[in-house]
């Protein structure tokens, strides 16, 4: 009998902010949040079967990193079982994630950039990456292997003005926010 659990847990906050009760004068302002993706996929790579020594290095290599490659967030739960009765493995992986970015000029808060630009932006873009399995093996009854993952994500991308904060002079003004 054999079990793998994985679980990752991740509450993260990125904010990018003037505070409250500023004066801010200068060329141009800009202000960003940003949680750039991380998607790479996995290092698996192998010129032949007939090379025994270069698949076993690169199995080797696989157990040490990610076997799905890098990304934002990563979970992965494998186990196995045998023997000559019953064989039972079950693998499970959770990830539970939630995100927030914020880019913000404080409450009342004045910006003058003369003819410059005033930009606020917050973008968040991500990628979870999970992988579960079981492998059982009985020489001479039965062998069952379970697996499962669940993903649970939330977030909140805001870009924002604050109450009573002023820009009294700029070239241009942007306030966006975007999530993938």
């Amino acid at each position: 009998m054999g079990g793998s659990i994985a679980v990752v847990v991740a509450d993260k906050d990125y904010e990018a902010s003037v505070g409250a009760d500023s004066t801010l004068t200068g060329s141009a302002l800009s202000i960003s949040a940003i949680n750039r993706k991380i998607d790479a996929g996995p290092d698996f790579s192998f010129g032949s079967l007939d090379d025994l020594d270069a698949f076993a290095d690169s199995l080797a290599d696989l157990a040490t990193g990610k076997l799905l490659g890098n990304s934002n967030y990563y979970v992965e739960a494998i186990g196995g079982a045998g023997g000559s009765g019953v064989a039972v493995q079950g693998s499970f992986g959770v990830m539970v994630f939630s995100d927030k970015l914020t880019a913000a000029v404080g409450d009342n808060t004045t910006v003058n950039v003369g003819t410059g630009a005033a930009s606020l932006s917050s973008s968040a873009d991500f990628v979870a990456k999970a992988l579960s399995g079981a492998l059982s093996a009985s020489t001479s009854s039965a062998a069952v292997g379970v697996s499962a993952t669940v993903i649970v994500s939330e977030g909140e991308t805001v870009s924002r003005l604050g109450q009573n904060a002023r820009i009294t002079s700029a070239g241009s003004f942007s306030n966006t926010a975007s999530a993938k």
